[in-house]
């Protein structure tokens, strides 16, 4: 019984170097990498859920379009348009979507086509932004930024911007953990 145990243990360890062979250097250090930015694991905001109207409520309200630390506008984050001459920006929630509105510039954002609520006073969007780098000899670096809103505790709006990244070391995808790379505070004004 005993031979026949060790036996197995010989066969198990010799399968592991024969997969081994085909994992190099750079690949090692690649997920070494990885697994030594260990973190909270992938960003679970980006796993939303459909959208309501009943998850998205808190973020109605008005807004300063200048957001803190840089002054950066909300109205030209959301829709992409110029920045807002009026400096307040209306968010307007329903089940169909986001209306933003200040001044003469207004939009809409889309449940479930531009935007995941996932949670209460919490969205997603969907616009994600990726890029790749070819790193020698046949290593992809994947880095994508995802966008996560959410009301704080003084009914402010907050912006968290997420980055992972992903590496594909001759195919085998790693991916690291999500990490908070910046937030942007927009306050309110009323509800």
């Amino acid at each position: 019984m005993v031979e026949g145990f060790a036996g197995f243990h010989a066969l198990k360890s010799h399968r592991f170097m024969l997969s081994c062979k085909h994992f190099d250097l750079y690949g090692l250090l690649a997920a070494l990498l990885l697994q030594g930015c260990a973190g909270p694991g992938p960003l679970t905001a980006a796993r939303a859920v459909d959208s309501a109207a009943a998850d998205c409520r808190g973020l109605g309200g008005l807004y300063r379009d200048a957001g803190a630390p840089n002054g950066d506008s909300l109205v030209h984050f959301l829709l992409g348009k110029p920045p807002s001459k009026g400096r307040r920006v209306q968010i307007d929630v329903s089940a169909e979507g986001l209306r933003i509105s200040s001044g003469s510039t207004a939009g809409t954002l889309a449940a479930g086509k531009d935007f995941n609520c996932s949670g209460a006073g919490r969205i997603t969007l969907t616009r994600q932004e990726s890029s790749r780098i070819h790193l020698p000899p046949l290593i992809d670096q994947i880095k994508t930024v995802t966008y996560v809103f959410h009301v704080d505790a003084g009914a402010n709006l907050v912006l968290s911007t997420y980055a992972q990244t992903s590496l594909a070391p001759y195919g085998v995808p790693l991916e690291g953990p999500a990490q908070l790379e910046s937030t942007i505070t927009w306050r309110r004004i009323s509800p």
